[in-house]
């Protein structure tokens, strides 16, 4: 764990409830149902898992679901919502699982999170994870800035934030070695002032 990320992990452990309400709204079926259909095998990894939503969905449809996190508030809320599931706490920097343990890496909404100088052993990380032609999605908010900021709707705490360029992203995953399926930058739709970069990328067979 670095440094930065104490203050981020400390939001949500106080505010892991409010932060679960707020996250009601951003269930993106598209996004999973892709996902999904590009899978091999049945082994999903969720990394920054929270309280365990989408978690829920994948084991509800038939999958081996492992989830990840920096915040123990949001594992035992994942332990208790998604017993069918497996939950650790876990820092996406360091994974302690064996190479070529999953078929699939979700990661939404995480890896901006992490300051740039991270993403690449981040990626590194899931890339060693993941089976041959396993696929990773990820999403990130487009923009240049790092550092961090308030949230009103989790009382003005405080979390870390990078926004990334998409060719910026394109880069990152192409020199951790990765495939790409799919890179594109999109409106929030949740009628903010925001747009997303999505990533659907896969390891080499």
């Amino acid at each position: 764990m670095r440094d930065y990320q104490k203050e981020t992990i400390e939001t949500y452990n106080k505010q892991a409830v409010a932060f679960q309400k707020t996250r009601a709204g951003f269930f993106q079926k598209d996004k999973v149902e892709k996902f999904l259909s590009l899978l091999r095998g049945k082994r999903i990894l969720d990394i920054g898992c929270g309280p365990g939503r989408d978690c829920a969905v994948f084991a509800e449809k038939g999958f081996s679901v492992t989830g990840v996190d920096v915040v123990p508030t949001f594992i035992d809320m994942a332990r208790e919502q998604v017993p069918n599931a497996t939950f650790e706490l876990m820092d996406v920097l360091n994974l302690t699982f064996d190479e070529h343990t999953f078929d699939g890496v979700w990661a939404s909404a995480v890896l901006l999170h992490l300051k740039r100088e991270d993403i690449p052993q981040a990626l590194r990380q899931i890339y060693r994870v993941l089976t041959a032609g396993g696929v990773c999605r990820f999403s990130v908010k487009k923009g240049t800035t790092e550092g961090m900021e308030a949230d009103v709707r989790l009382g003005n705490a405080k979390r870390f934030f990078t926004y990334f360029e998409e060719n910026e992203i394109k880069l990152f995953v192409l020199e951790a070695g990765f495939i790409i399926e799919e890179i594109k930058t999109e409106a929030d739709g949740m009628g903010r002032n925001i747009e997303w970069i999505d990533a659907f990328v896969k390891k080499s067979l």
